[in-house]
């Protein structure tokens, strides 16, 4: 969720970055900044029929998928490849935040929901708090070049969604076998 947060807050720097044309920036930055409300409104029917329809399994595979595509994408100094990484990150930011409660209220139960979830995004608040020392971190050590921090990003958030799926995996798997 730090990833996203941070892309939310960078979305200018890093197409102006990649793409090297202040204008062509700001106008992809307007585009995002319309986007990024009516990704979540019109996901809406996707995401419920994803979660409700699909193995939790499924959806973790989505939501790691698109999280490997956007990052992948997000690094490509390309319009097109910024504009799709963009469409997907409108799709996902909504997705992952319905996943991650849909998720907890499926495994630990609805009784404990509110105390879990609230643990959930604590927890990604807490590592929202290093969103500002890494930007000064890459607006002056690194000279605005977003590739290092965005190579990171990518490879945590695979890291992160990989070992999940394969815990759901290896969870469905065991109740398969008994």
């Amino acid at each position: 969720m730090a990833r996203i947060n941070y892309y939310i807050q960078t979305v200018f720097q890093q197409l102006l970055f990649y793409l090297g044309d202040y204008g062509l920036a700001r106008a992809i930055t307007r585009t995002f900044t319309v986007l990024l409300p009516l990704g979540g409104i019109a996901g809406i029917p996707f995401v419920g029929f994803l979660l409700d329809h699909r193995t939790t399994f499924e959806a973790s595979v989505v939501v790691l998928v698109c999280g490997v595509v956007y990052g992948a994408l997000g690094l490509v100094p390309h319009v097109a490849a910024q504009t799709i990484s963009i469409a997907i990150f409108v799709f996902l930011r909504p997705l992952m935040y319905t996943f991650v409660g849909d998720y907890c209220g499926k495994v630990f139960g609805f009784a404990t929901f509110g105390t879990v979830y609230g643990l959930a995004n604590s927890v990604a608040g807490v590592f929202g708090l290093i969103l500002r020392p890494v930007d000064v971190l890459v607006k002056n050590e690194w000279q605005g070049d977003y590739v290092g921090i965005d190579v990171i990003g990518a490879g945590l958030g695979l890291m992160a969604s990989g070992l999940l799926t394969w815990k759901i995996w290896q969870g469905t798997r065991r109740v398969r076998l008994e």
